[in-house]
């Protein structure tokens, strides 16, 4: 797990809110305060679809679905008062990642690997999150997003806390 200090949240928010830079991300839970709360779950209902082959392979919506509702929620001169965002690597970034690192482990091992962005008090916080599905001492995939995610964020902040 790594903490990551980003200094240019301008750059960031641009980033997140008007470009496809975290659209390859699903999001899982959002909340935003502004003027009123918006509390966001990110978990498909596959209820909603008429059709079971409609139904996204992902547990989560995938944030460039969702990315214009956020954009329209927190556009303005006005910065939020608070808001956090979990994102999730994707399946096919999960896959990717490991046959790019040395690990035993295989897609259905990893619950999820996951990239919390939250703005409190003035200050942006990015922290990575590996959640197994079952129990390790083997760090070969923290270490693999916590990588990822550092040359991911690299643009964004000066200073890593871990």
């Amino acid at each position: 797990m790594n903490s990551f200090q980003i200094t240019d949240v301008k750059r960031f928010m641009s980033a997140m809110l008007l470009h496809d830079t975290f659209d390859g991300f699903t999001l899982s839970e959002a909340t935003v305060k502004t003027a009123v709360s918006f509390v966001i779950d990110g978990k498909i209902n596959p209820d909603f679809y008429d059709d079971e082959s409609d139904v996204p392979s992902e547990s989560f919506i995938q944030y460039g679905k969702v990315r214009g509702f956020f954009y329209e929620i927190i556009k303005g001169k006005r910065t939020p008062v608070y808001f956090k965002f979990v994102f999730h690597a994707s399946g096919e970034l999960i896959e990717k990642l490991l046959s790019e690192s040395d690990t035993g482990f295989t897609p259905q091992d990893i619950n999820s690997l996951t990239l919390t962005a939250t703005f409190k008090d003035g200050a942006l916080t990015a922290l990575t999150g590996t959640n197994l599905a079952t129990f390790s001492l083997d760090k070969t995939i923290d270490q693999a997003w916590d990588k990822y995610v550092a040359g991911f964020l690299e643009q964004f902040y000066s200073n890593r806390d871990t």
